[in-house]
């Protein structure tokens, strides 16, 4: 018997454990402890057994309530005490123990003998892990992104706060559902054949298009497979962020991009289109007229060799100059009135408004300029003439108007020009419809003009029923 108890004392004293016998009273005496003790903790057993408040003081001042408590409740015989706690090294170190005792009855006396297990390595194991847990449920919880788990029947089994806040339902209403609960059935298809690559261990990023509450979002979406213990693919894990915003801002930004692209065309046509009309104007009218004195001066130098040149030449020459004259002016102030750089808008409207009436004496205007000079910016004068020219040119050629009206003033949200007349209008919808007809009425142009500088731009007009224009911008010094 004694070879046995020796064999098992040695194969006992060599495990990773402390094994001691102490008397039942809160600091007991030490009645044995394994060697382990100096080990693990560093003291040896002689220490032990020459203090027996010496295992009290090693307990960390956290835990050292907790346990003697443990150990009041397991006075009782056959009573369990198991509790896990801290105790200092002798150098200082803290080792966590699981400890496990009961009071037996030995050789007619009662003691307390337990097993004092090193857990140091679980416990920060299972720290880290907590850790983990923590900052993985600090982003579940508070991430902008959906984020949600599926199982292997793809159900869902956990969705964050942001997902709950996209379908505007609690996470009991969407764990348990498919994709096809959530989005339908053709639409899961695609989700599926994704999902079941990811549970066939691969990573999948793409882009999905699904409703939701009745609209269309895009989602940029990363799935990964979930594995176990055992390193089994258990699920699958996605964050799909949202980028519906996104891809509205670069489809208006590829519109704005045409539409810059087309402006600039159109920019180019006008201006040759501009260049083609002056060149017209300068060859039929200047240039007639410098061929026409040209003719007279070569009749008059032969006149004046014949000596029958009389003062009725010249006189003719002077008419014609004159008239050369007047056309030029007529040219430099359709492309830019020099009364608008040197008196301003105001002048420059009363200016026109006489022009066009000496022209067009059928159409009466009246005029309503209800602004201060200085409140017109000075880049905004000349797109006020431009659009105000390019409607009085519309009135004249196309609308048989007799009445029209001008109006520039300011009003609570900048300035407002309107242009409107009693002619037979047109139908917008169907105007708008047609690009020839929107450039011959030089509607685009004209939106163009105030949309560039700033403004807004609103026409109206219906057949039998006039046209009105109106541009608005808001006010800003001039």
């Amino acid at each position: 018997m004694k070879v046995s108890e020796k064999e098992f004392r040695e194969f006992f004293e060599h495990l990773p454990v402390i094994f001691y016998v102490t008397s039942p009273d809160r600091i007991g005496s030490i009645l044995y402890v394994s060697p382990q003790v100096k080990e693990i903790l560093g003291w040896t057993r002689e220490e032990f057994e020459a203090d027996p408040g010496l295992w009290l003081k090693m307990l960390h001042q956290e835990d050292r309530e907790r346990v003697l408590n443990w150990v009041d409740l397991c006075r009782e015989p056959l009573r369990p005490f198991i509790c896990e706690y801290r105790m200092s090294t002798k150098d200082g170190a803290t080792v966590w123990f699981r400890d496990e005792a009961r009071i037996v009855r030995r050789s007619g006396t009662w003691v307390l003998q337990g097993l004092m297990l090193n857990i140091t390595e679980r416990k920060t194991m299972e720290d880290a892990l907590r850790d983990g847990e923590e900052r993985f449920r600090a982003i579940f919880e508070t991430a902008q992104d959906c984020i949600f788990i599926k199982d292997v029947s793809l159900h869902y089994t956990h969705v964050n706060p942001s997902m709950e806040k996209l379908f505007a339902s609690p996470a009991s209403a969407l764990v348990g559902k498919t994709d096809a609960d959530l989005f339908g059935e053709e639409i899961s298809l695609t989700i599926r054949e994704q999902d079941r690559e990811v549970l066939n261990g691969n990573c999948v990023v793409a882009e999905h298009s699904k409703p939701v509450r009745g609209s269309l979002h895009t989602f940029h979406v990363i799935k990964s497979p979930l594995r176990d213990r055992q390193w089994r693919i258990a699920g699958l894990c996605g964050i799909a962020r949202d980028i519906t915003e996104r891809r509205l801002s670069e489809e208006a930004l590829r519109e704005s991009e045409q539409q810059l692209r087309l402006l600039s065309s159109r920019l180019l046509n006008i201006q040759e289109e501009e260049r083609k009309r002056i060149a017209a104007e300068i060859h039929d009218s200047i240039g007639s007229s410098l061929t026409a004195i040209k003719f007279r001066l070569e009749h008059t130098v032969r006149q004046m060799e014949e000596g029958t040149e009389t003062p009725e030449s010249m006189r003719t020459i002077i008419a014609l100059l004159q008239h050369t004259i007047g056309e030029t002016r007529r040219l430099m102030s359709d492309l830019r009135p020099p009364i608008l750089d040197d008196l301003g808008i105001i002048s420059t409207i009363q200016w026109f408004c006489r022009q066009f009436q000496s022209y067009f004496s059928g159409i009466e205007i009246e005029r309503n300029v209800r602004i201060e000079e200085q409140a017109v910016a000075a880049g905004l004068k000349i797109v006020i003439f431009r659009i105000m020219q390019e409607a009085f040119h519309n009135i004249a050629k196309h609308s048989g108007a007799t009445y029209a009206k001008l109006s520039l003033e300011g009003v609570d949200s900048g300035i407002a020009l309107s242009v409107e007349d009693n002619g037979q209008g047109f139908d917008l919808e169907e105007v708008l419809s047609k690009n020839t007809c929107r450039e011959s009425f030089g509607l685009d142009t004209m939106r163009e003009r105030t949309e560039l500088s700033g403004g807004s731009f609103l026409i109206e007009s219906a057949a039998g029923a006039g046209t009105r224009i109106r541009a608005t911008w808001p006010r800003t010094e001039a």
